[in-house]
């Protein structure tokens, strides 16, 4: 672990699956604190997500580094019992299930704090604990939908798509993250925990709070882009994307480019007019822009003091001299996976290539450990394996059988 560990002493009870909750527990471990992720025995259904590598895959690996596995069947009285404990002793909760599955349970925040009035209880919904749609369920492409994203992300086929990625999954753990460290700090003061109600929903109106209020402000109708030009342009190899907004950066792209002429064209004398005639403006620049490659224009862009970059497949992006001269991968051994590139987090330090943070765990993995922690006996553990209310980490299930 690393020296830089303020939650050192700060014991995470995970109860959350997929992305969000679990990128937000991963945040919690990077700083220190002891995160035991409580799995179904069939496992967080995480664990294959996008191509599986015997019982983790990328996407698992990434978001649950430095945590613990215990493997519980909470349908089973003894297995439930086990929870309650873990989430009555614990610091943090964090779960992602439904509004109302963790009430069912008696492991929802009332029952808990009521004898535990410490405790910080993160749940992480689609839609948030109230309202008409809070049971309503929701994965990173309904967030993208509901929320208006995918209405401004038109290709040039003019349709709206999606990202390809888990973009609001992995805010709403940033959010998450924040909430519970603000609580944490309000600890110290009051005393007392408290419940974050973390929604997609509302993770995905956060970070696009900006352009949902041009849309307001604007009656309905907001620029598609805030100046002109930007955005991704083709070359006569690759791709690249320009920013020029301000008048003399526009000015000095045009003499980079060869077209001083256009720079005297009274359309393109200040922002608004350069908005305005985008569909003038852009097929001058993109004939131009296919007379040299992307790599030979953005050297011309770069030495000009212009914004201008290549669009990099990741491959190109790993292998950038400013990523690998500031460190901004670490790369780890992982078992199943192998060598694999982790991004390191922002102010945070660096991920060692071995260590509890280099990895995920495996399912079960810390089964039997965090029991006997609890003060189980062997032959107690032993018992609820048989009866399949605890799950092993494969060997050890085996050797158990």
């Amino acid at each position: 672990m690393s020296e830089f560990a303020p939650y050192r002493n700060i014991r995470v009870v995970e109860f959350a699956q997929g992305i969000a909750g679990p990128h937000a527990g991963l945040l919690l471990a990077q700083n220190g604190a002891d995160v035991l992720k409580v799995e179904p025995l069939g496992g967080d259904w995480a664990r294959p997500l996008g191509g599986s590598y015997g019982d983790v895959s990328a996407h698992f690996v990434s978001f649950n580094r430095g945590k613990r596995s215990l493997a519980l069947d909470v349908k089973n009285k003894d297995a439930l019992a086990i929870a309650r404990r873990l989430a009555r002793e614990a610091d943090v909760v964090t779960e992602a299930f439904r509004p109302g599955v963790m009430d069912k349970l008696g492991l929802d925040y009332a029952t808990l704090a009521a004898e535990n009035p410490r405790l910080v209880y993160l749940s992480i919904s689609g839609f948030g604990q109230t309202g008409p749609q809070r049971e309503r369920a929701c994965v990173d492409s309904v967030a993208q939908s509901i929320s208006g994203f995918i209405s401004i992300n038109k290709g040039n086929d003019g349709e709206p798509h999606k990202i390809s990625m888990i973009a609001m999954d992995v805010l709403t753990g940033l959010y998450g993250f924040q909430a519970v460290q603000a609580a944490l700090f309000d600890r110290l003061a009051s005393g007392k925990g408290r419940h974050l109600d973390i929604s997609m929903m509302q993770s995905a109106a956060a970070f696009q709070v900006a352009k949902i209020m041009e849309y307001h402000v604007e009656k309905g109708s907001p620029p598609e882009d805030i100046y002109v030009p930007i955005g991704v342009f083709r070359t006569k190899e690759g791709h690249l994307n320009i920013s020029a907004g301000f008048q003399p950066q526009f000015i000095t792209l045009l003499k980079t480019m060869g077209l001083d002429d256009v720079a005297a064209d009274p359309r393109f004398a200040d922002v608004d007019l350069r908005r305005r005639n985008a569909d003038f403006l852009i097929p001058i620049f993109q004939a131009r822009l296919m007379q040299r490659t992307a790599k030979e224009w953005v050297a011309l862009f770069t030495g000009a003091g212009l914004m201008s970059q290549k669009i990099n497949s990741y491959g190109e992006f790993l292998a950038e001299p400013q990523v690998v001269a500031t460190g901004a991968f670490s790369w780890i051994e992982h078992d199943g996976i192998g060598r694999a590139p982790v991004a390191n987090i922002p102010g945070a330090p660096r991920v060692p290539a071995n260590g509890a943070l280099a990895r995920a765990p495996h399912l079960g993995e810390h089964s039997r450990s965090a029991l006997e922690t609890l003060g189980l006996a062997a032959g107690e553990i032993d018992r609820l394996v048989a009866a399949k209310a605890v799950g092993l980490h494969g060997p050890e299930r085996a050797a158990a059988e």
